[in-house]
């Protein structure tokens, strides 16, 4: 049977959830799965943009399968910025992970709605998001990056 896996593990993880995948669990036996599911690691802090792509955050290393996900805060740009976004995966290429850019975003001006949110990704090998303002008084850029294991 396969397993229906709630799309926000952060929230929905349930009995029920748990029930499906081994059957009716101890809650000692729930708080250990909780407990692996909230490894991972985190990057946050402050960027000031400079005109060159800069690596605001990302997870690389030994291939271990995770999803990634995070905020940039755009909420300093002023009329004249622009601040272009660029998301990248990592995908192995003759036995070595090389970056393949996912997408590509651009802002400019004041941002009414600052916040901008890299929806998770699955991915083993490598991820990452850049910045580089184009135009406009470099800014600087705070931002958060998580990355829970999941194996």
């Amino acid at each position: 049977m396969p397993l229906s896996v709630p799309t926000d593990i952060s929230g929905l993880l349930t009995k029920a959830w748990f029930d499906q995948i081994i059957g009716d669990p101890s809650p000692e036996t729930i708080v250990s799965i909780l407990e692996l599911l909230h490894t991972g690691d985190a990057v946050f802090g402050n960027s000031t943009m400079n005109g060159s792509e800069k690596i605001l955050g990302g997870f690389s290393g030994a291939p271990v399968l995770s999803w990634a996900e995070g905020y940039i805060d755009l909420s300093n740009m002023m009329a004249g910025d622009t601040i272009v976004i660029r998301e990248y995966v990592a995908i192995t290429v003759d036995g070595a992970p090389n970056y393949r850019l996912y997408a590509t975003h651009s802002y400019s001006g004041a941002q009414a709605e600052p916040l901008v949110h890299f929806t998770s990704k699955i991915q083993s090998q490598g991820w990452r998001v850049t910045a580089q303002q184009t135009a406009g008084t470099n800014r600087i850029v705070p931002f958060y990056f998580e990355s829970k294991y999941l194996g």
